[in-house]
């Protein structure tokens, strides 16, 4: 991982109790309750950068191994509208607070992925690709 962005993933993970967190998608039924720090939103050209809090609802599998929030970093190709993850900690505590660990590695990234084909997937490529090449 470049050196530029290891200092964005610490800058952005280091001020998680200061965001203005913004729904994306909060849905009972389908145990969705995700949002977005819109401030932690870096774009250089087609690509985004962002952080998301995932508060988990009962039932969860991770929440029965004790985690009620996982906050996250990932990246959006917004011409290509596909999106990886950069960096994920799971919390004991909602709103990633408490006690923590590190979910995927510190080093390394996943593979690209393809959008979600649910609200969280949409909803997010429009804040964080304003303006995106929405092809679907």
């Amino acid at each position: 991982m470049s050196n530029k962005l290891a200092c964005l993933l610490i800058s952005v993970f280091a001020t998680s109790a200061k965001a203005e967190w913004t729904t994306i998608v909060s849905d009972p039924r389908l145990k969705l309750e995700h949002y977005i720090d819109q401030d932690s939103v870096k774009q250089s050209g087609p690509m985004a950068i962002y952080r998301q809090v995932q508060v988990l609802r009962q039932g969860d599998e991770l929440a029965k191994l004790g985690i009620q929030s996982v906050l996250g970093n990932y990246e959006y190709d917004c011409m290509n509208v596909k999106f990886r993850t950069l960096h994920e900690i799971a919390y004991k505590e909602l709103w990633a607070k408490g006690e923590s660990s590190v979910m995927s590695p510190a080093v390394g990234m996943s593979e690209w992925m393809t959008l979600p084909q649910n609200p969280l997937g949409q909803m997010t490529f429009d804040l964080v690709c304003p303006s995106g090449n929405d092809s679907q």
